[in-house]
């Protein structure tokens, strides 16, 4: 699955992901930073409230690297 497809993926279960480009260093290398947090639902309980604080990040050298650890652990706790 290309990594615009697994970002889709991640947004349709309701995570809003921000992803920033950076340099690293001197040796003109980037690095990849993103956060995510759930969107709140129109009918928000409080539940869904305390659940949209929550702020998840990741860094990677890649895309590729930085979409694999979002998926870590975005999915993770769905799947226990």
């Amino acid at each position: 699955m290309m990594i615009e497809e697994r970002l889709k993926k991640l947004m349709s279960l309701g995570w809003n992901i921000m992803i920033q480009c950076k340099g690293k260093g001197e040796a003109y290398q980037l690095t990849y930073e993103a956060s995510a947090k759930l969107a709140i639902p129109r009918k928000a309980t409080t539940e869904d409230l305390y659940r949209s604080m929550v702020k998840i990040e990741a860094l990677g050298d890649t895309l590729e690297e930085l979409v694999t650890t979002l998926e870590k652990k975005i999915l993770k706790p769905i799947r226990k």
